[in-house]
């Protein structure tokens, strides 16, 4: 048993339909909702491709982003800060290597739903 602060690298938002009538009733530019969700949440909505359905609002993450070398460059940078050497060699070298192997972004977020490992793993989370 441990205790953790989770990082993480969010994929995928999805605004349902009640709150894009909310977002669509309070702002007359959709611009000014994204630099306001942008402000509250912290996230780069320039990193996500956008579209609008009748059910709502979705964010995907820009499949470049999601490109092994990329991905590994982000992590190895992050890891970094916040493992030692030791738990570098424990935690993350091996999921640098199954990163590589991967081809899509669709291949990466499967990775990370079928191998949960502690430090590169999916879930979904609820942003309010």
């Amino acid at each position: 048993m441990g205790q953790f602060i989770k990082f993480g690298l969010c994929t995928n938002i999805i605004c349902p339909e009640k709150e894009k009538n909310k977002i669509d009733k309070y702002y007359k530019d959709f611009d000014v909702f994204k630099s306001d969700f942008e402000s509250q949440s912290n996230i780069n909505t320039r990193l996500y491709n956008f579209r609008e359905q009748d059910n709502g609002y979705i964010f995907t993450i820009k499949d470049e982003l999601l490109v092994a070398d990329n991905l590994i460059c982000f992590l190895k940078d992050f890891f970094c800060d916040i493992y030692d050497e030791k738990d570098l060699k424990v935690y993350c070298d091996d999921i640098y290597e199954d990163i590589k192997s991967k081809h899509s972004a669709v291949d990466l977020i499967k990775f990370a739903q079928d191998k949960p490992i502690k430090v590169f793993k999916f879930a979904t989370v609820e942003i309010v």
